[in-house]
């Protein structure tokens, strides 16, 4: 495996997609070596969108849209379960701003989204730098009020993170410690804050 850098026994890997495709990568530096790894992920928190015309390249005026939460990493890292609580494993989240130009389809229909493809990413500003170096760290990620024992709905409802993106999201905080399975409530699955 090829290091995106790699300064002493310090690893960072820079992932902007999901972080599947780099799940053998991870499990081989913390089984195979004595490195610690930071896995770089930015979040486009702030989004502004321009469309494009695809026969002139004409630019439209920029309008904001809805951004990415912080929150969005926990379904990514369900298939790093094995290795999240290692010391030797951290995350830093780049909350940015970014501008989105996006190629309107060539056949102008009413609907641009339909069709219309990511043109150009470009990143404005760097808001905010999220370190996640120990377990409790990842403790921000519980939504406020939620009871104890609850189940997954009553977490997808107060995080809003939905369907198997807030399945996995208690599944990786139960792998960090800070979730505990406890008896069922009603014939949902249960957990309990730890």
């Amino acid at each position: 495996f090829l290091a995106d850098i790699r300064v002493g026994d310090d690893i960072v890997e820079v992932q902007t997609g999901a972080f599947y495709p780099m799940q053998k990568k991870i499990g081989h530096y913390l089984q195979s070596t004595d490195c610690t790894v930071t896995v770089v992920h930015p979040i486009a928190a702030v989004r502004r969108l321009s469309w494009v015309d695809p026969e002139t390249f004409e630019i439209g005026s920029a309008r904001r849209v809805a951004g990415e939460r912080a929150e969005a990493i926990l379904p990514e890292l369900y298939c790093l379960l094995p290795h999240l609580g290692d010391p030797r494993l951290r995350f830093r989240l780049l909350m940015l701003e970014v501008h989105d130009f996006r190629l309107q389809n060539g056949a102008r229909s009413r609907d641009r989204k339909k069709g219309s493809v990511r043109y150009e990413r470009m990143p404005i500003a760097l808001l905010e730098e999220l370190d996640l170096n120990t377990p409790e760290d990842f403790r921000r990620f519980i939504p406020e009020g939620l009871p104890s024992p609850f189940t997954v709905k009553q977490f997808s409802t107060l995080s809003k993170l939905r369907g198997r993106n807030a399945y996995s999201a208690v599944r990786v905080l139960a792998a960090l410690g800070l979730f505990a399975p406890t008896e069922p409530i009603g014939r949902a699955m249960a957990f309990e804050i730890v």
